[in-house]
C-alpha cells in the first residue's frame, strides 16, 4: 500500500518544522511528528512555510481573510502538487474555548474557499504546541528515562497560562521550560521524540478541547 503523502504549513521551525537551505530537506519539527503518531495510516509528511506558498502561487487572489488566507493557499497547492492532504496548523494562543472554535472556523473557511476536493485538517492546539507537550509523562520517561518531578506536568495542560515575560508564570512555553530544565541530558531531538511517543489516548484525556477534535479528523485519513 502506498503512502499517503500530506503537506502541512504552521508557523514556524518550533512547530511545523523548517527547510535546510543547503540540503532543501524538509527538517521536521514536533507538529508532524504528532501527525504521525496520530495517524491511522502510513504517511509521507511534509513542511512547507507560508512564504513559500505566496510565491509559488504567484499572486493568486484569494477569499479568506487573517489565517484563512494560509489555509486557502495550501489546500490549493497541495491539491495542485498531488497531495491526498493538507494539514494548516496554527496556535491558539488562547485557552478560552470560543477561541479555539473560533481558530478552527477561520481554518476551515479557508479550506472551503480553495474549492478543491483533498482532505483538509485543521490543527489548533490550546494555547500552543507546549500545550500538547506537556500532555504525557510516560513520553518523559521514554526520552529522558524518567518523568518529571519538579515541576511535574499539569492536570490540566489546556489550562496553564501566564507572562509570557515571567520564567515563573505558567505560560505554557515558561512551563515547559522549567519541566525540560530539570533533566541534566537532554537528546537532540527531544521536542519530536516527545511528540511523537505521546500516546494519543494520554492527549485526549488532557487536551480533550484542542486534540480530541484534531485526532478524530485525522483518523479521516484511512478513508482516502
Amino acid at each position: 500500500m502506498s503512502l499517503i503523502s500530506i503537506l502541512i504549513c504552521g508557523e514556524g521551525p518550533t512547530d511545523v518544522g523548517k527547510e535546510d537551505f543547503v540540503t532543501h530537506q524538509w527538517i521536521e519539527g514536533p507538529a508532524i511528528a504528532f501527525v504521525k503518531a496520530a495517524s491511522p495510516v502510513a504517511i509521507s509528511a511534509k513542511g512547507i512555510e507560508h512564504r513559500a506558498l505566496i510565491r509559488k502561487l504567484k499572486l493568486q487572489k484569494t477569499k479568506s481573510k487573517g489565517h484563512g488566507v494560509k489555509a486557502e493557499r495550501l489546500a490549493k497547492y497541495a491539491s495542485m502538487r498531488g497531495y491526498h492532504a493538507a494539514i494548516c496548523y496554527i496556535d491558539c494562543d488562547s485557552n478560552i474555548d470560543k477561541d479555539h472554535k473560533a481558530k478552527i472556523s477561520i481554518l476551515t473557511q479557508g479550506f472551503t474557499n480553495s474549492g478543491v476536493s483533498i482532505r483538509c485538517i485543521p490543527m489548533v492546539p490550546m494555547a500552543m504546541i507546549e500545550n500538547w507537550l506537556l500532555a504525557d509523562a510516560q513520553a518523559y520517561a521514554v526520552v529522558f528515562k524518567q518523568t518529571p518531578k519538579s515541576p511535574a506536568l499539569p492536570s490540566k495542560p489546556e489550562t496553564i497560562w501566564g507572562s509570557k515575560h515571567d520564567n515563573l508564570s505558567n505560560h505554557p512555553k515558561r512551563y515547559f521550560n522549567r519541566v525540560i530544565d530539570q533533566f541534566q541530558t537532554k537528546p537532540d531531538d527531544y521536542l519530536n521524540d516527545l511528540a511523537y511517543n505521546s500516546r494519543p489516548t494520554a492527549l485526549e484525556s488532557k487536551c480533550p478541547s484542542s486534540y480530541s477534535p484534531f485526532y478524530k479528523d485525522i483518523q479521516s485519513l484511512k478513508d482516502i
